[in-house]
């Protein structure tokens, strides 16, 4: 999976180490605040594209928002949080118009990583369990 946002891809994923991460970093959950996403943008269908962006922008802060980003990166893509917090500022706007796909509203890019984190869920969620204990 890939989320495109200030004019950058890049790949991304969800595990317990990106959970646990993102946990460490904020003490929220990380499957809460993605549902969070999913049901505010939801409620938001037939609103303005200002309203959407204000509305989810306002759900957590720019600074979880790159927590998130930071936590479901490839690791060894080695992205430092100074990259993630540059971005946002630079796309915490409504754009005039959508060119490129590539500077979408940070909020709207946490409702594209959120879904495409569903969709993972649901395809994969009736794989067995890998066994994690010793012996």
């Amino acid at each position: 999976m890939n989320f495109k946002l200030a004019y950058k891809s890049y790949n991304f994923g969800i595990s317990l180490a990106s959970c646990k991460s993102f946990t460490d970093s904020t003490g929220l959950d990380l499957h809460c605040v993605l549902m969070d996403y999913i049901y505010t943008y939801t409620n938001l269908t037939g609103e303005p594209e200002l309203k959407k962006v204000s509305s989810l922008g306002k759900l957590y802060s720019r600074d979880i928002a790159c927590d998130l980003f930071s936590a479901i990166t490839d690791k060894e893509l080695n992205i430092p949080i100074e990259e993630f917090q540059d971005a946002t500022y630079r796309t915490s706007w409504v754009q005039s118009s959508n060119v490129d796909g590539f500077s979408e509203p940070w909020p709207l890019v946490i409702v594209g990583v959120a879904m495409d984190v569903n969709k993972y869920i649901s395809e994969n969620i009736h794989v067995k369990k890998k066994d994690t204990s010793e012996g």
